[in-house]
C-alpha cells in the first residue's frame, strides 16, 4: 500500500511496496510518487523494470 497527499508526495508506504519497488520506506516517505515509481516514456506504462518485479 502506497498512501500519497494531494501533491502526490508520499505518506504511507508499506513492506509490500518496498518489495515490489525496492525502495524503502524511509527512503519512500516524503519524495513525489513519480520519483519513486517509474513510467516508461509518459506512456503510463510501468517500465520493464518495474514490471519484471510485479511479474
Amino acid at each position: 500500500m502506497v498512501g500519497l497527499d494531494l501533491e502526490l508526495r508520499v505518506t504511507e508506504w508499506n513492506e509490500s511496496a518496498e518489495q515490489l519497488l525496492g525502495v524503502t520506506r524511509e527512503e519512500a516517505v516524503g519524495r513525489s510518487v513519480a520519483e519513486l515509481v517509474p513510467l516508461r516514456g509518459g506512456t503510463g506504462e510501468l517500465s520493464s523494470r518495474t514490471a519484471r518485479r510485479c511479474a
